[in-house]
């Protein structure tokens, strides 16, 4: 999760250490696809969520920690689950993916997509795949653990 795809601000985790988004951006030897800040941004996790379905434990430090950081109710937004999401199930074809090429970090940390050659991409959303989406970003980050099956002795 890092970098902005659509013109906007530098993103936070580029931006606080520009020499190493640079290195990794522009150098890492294998593929990337990039989880943007404006995927995040545009997915927020419904507060309702936060409130009411991690109440299978108390206190439950997910909950705890949004009702510390700002009054709820309040949706926020999902950039690290969207990665995570992304990473573990791309099959599933929640996002799209940009055509392949390079990613430029400016000295201000600001990053840029030229398409072509280089085999980096970034996820794009489809309007019409939102809700599908935060269903499934709340049914697995609010799934409570399973009950460990205890061996026959």
């Amino acid at each position: 999760m890092a970098g902005n795809f659509t013109g906007g601000e530098p993103e936070y985790n580029v931006r606080i250490d520009v020499a190493s988004a640079k290195a990794v951006f522009e150098r890492w030897p294998t593929p990337i696809v990039f989880s943007g800040f404006e995927i995040g941004r545009d997915l927020l996790y419904p507060a309702a969520s936060i409130v009411h379905d991690f109440s299978y434990a108390r206190p439950h430090p997910i909950a705890e920690s949004y009702r510390a950081y700002h009054k709820m109710p309040y949706g926020r937004p999902t950039w690290d689950l969207t990665a995570v999401l992304q990473a573990v199930r791309p099959q599933h074809g929640y996002f799209g993916l940009s055509e392949t090429g390079a990613v430029q970090v400016e000295d201000n940390g600001a990053t840029h997509f030229t398409p072509g050659q280089g085999d980096r991409q970034y996820l794009r959303l489809d309007p019409s795949k939102r809700a599908e989406i935060l269903e499934v970003l709340e049914l697995l980050a609010s799934q409570p653990p399973q009950t460990a099956i205890q061996p026959r002795r």
